[in-house]
């Protein structure tokens, strides 16, 4: 699967896309932390125009707190990634990050099985948007 997955929503506004897996990602027990729009902040801190562009940081307590008291740098990781952007006038791309791919830096059998389980988890909110 590489280092993400993804799904691409057709006919549906960029907010929609946004509310959809907002929604996915909280029936699944996990919380947007961040989000950055680099549509926007490029717009102000550049003057260039880019296409519809928004990171979500989003993370699950529990694993998290699980894998940090696993690995102490485990953080530097966190939290995982999700990206909404716009690929033409009537489709949207989702994707997330693999946590297997990304925490496979780490040589920890416990980080692995967490690794293990985000992965169940986020294939389950990528596929049900």
């Amino acid at each position: 699967m590489g280092y993400y997955f993804n799904k691409i929503l057709k006919n549906v506004s960029f907010d929609e896309a946004i509310n959809s897996i907002t929604k996915a990602l909280s029936e699944n027990e996990f919380d947007i932390v961040s989000k950055v729009d680099f549509t926007k902040t490029f717009k102000e801190k550049l003057g260039v125009d880019f296409s519809d562009y928004v990171v979500l940081g989003t993370c699950n307590p529990a694993l998290a707190y699980e894998a940090v008291q696993s690995e102490d740098f485990l953080g530097l990781m966190l939290p995982c990634n999700v990206l909404v952007k716009r690929l033409d006038s009537t489709s949207i791309e989702v994707a997330i990050v693999d946590p297997e791919a990304s925490l496979s830096i780490f040589d920890n059998e416990k980080v692995d099985i967490i690794a293990d389980k985000l992965q169940d988890r986020l294939v389950k909110v990528i596929n049900s948007i």
